[in-house]
């Protein structure tokens, strides 16, 4: 009886086979198609939507509840969820759920600002790398390893004592796979 793994990459085998003997399609194409095949994926990008949406929306949810986020209610302290409260208050009588889409509007905007630098020093050491080749691309190389090699966790420990440490961090660590990927590329 063969097993699992084998069986299901044989069948994935399989099945690239039976697309490369199709019509030509695009890398973007195939990407897509199997992206939309995988549910649970789905799910997690409707999930991540809605959560953007969310938090994008929280002015206007403000404005619907009455509420303000940085109010002091000492009279609402603590609170269970209700109407005027769906997630309840916190130890000042402040709405969680307001407080919370705000949150995650830093949240999204140190994501996206950390992924956007770590594109560009990734990009920048790939093209470097891979444009001038020889000992410079294998420098850049050892180094970008060098990085991947050292535990994430360390980074954050070196910059605790700075104001942001995790943006820092995530941005450090991040461009390793795109530079390497680019200078492969070449």
């Amino acid at each position: 009886m063969p097993e699992p793994a084998a069986d299901a990459s044989s069948n994935l085998l399989a099945a690239e086979a039976a697309l490369a003997t199709g019509p030509a399609r695009s890398v973007r194409a195939l990407l897509i198609r199997r992206f939309l095949q995988h549910h649970l994926a789905l799910v997690s990008l409707a999930v991540l939507i809605a959560l953007g949406a969310l938090a994008a929306a929280a002015p206007l949810v403000e404005s619907l509840l009455a509420v303000d986020a940085n109010q002091v209610n000492l009279l609402a302290l603590k609170q269970a969820p209700s109407l005027a409260h769906p997630l309840g208050t916190d130890e000042l009588g402040r709405d969680l759920l307001v407080r919370l889409l705000y949150g995650g509007q830093i949240s999204l905007l140190v994501a996206v600002v950390t992924a956007l630098i770590s594109a560009v020093i990734g990009t920048i050491i790939g093209v470097i790398a891979g444009y001038y080749g020889g000992l410079l691309d294998s420098l850049l190389m050892r180094f970008t390893d060098g990085v991947i090699a050292l535990p994430s966790c360390r980074c954050s420990s070196c910059w605790r004592r700075s104001i942001s440490p995790k943006p820092a961090c995530l941005t450090v660590w991040s461009p390793r796979k795109t530079s390497a990927s680019i200078a492969s590329s070449f």
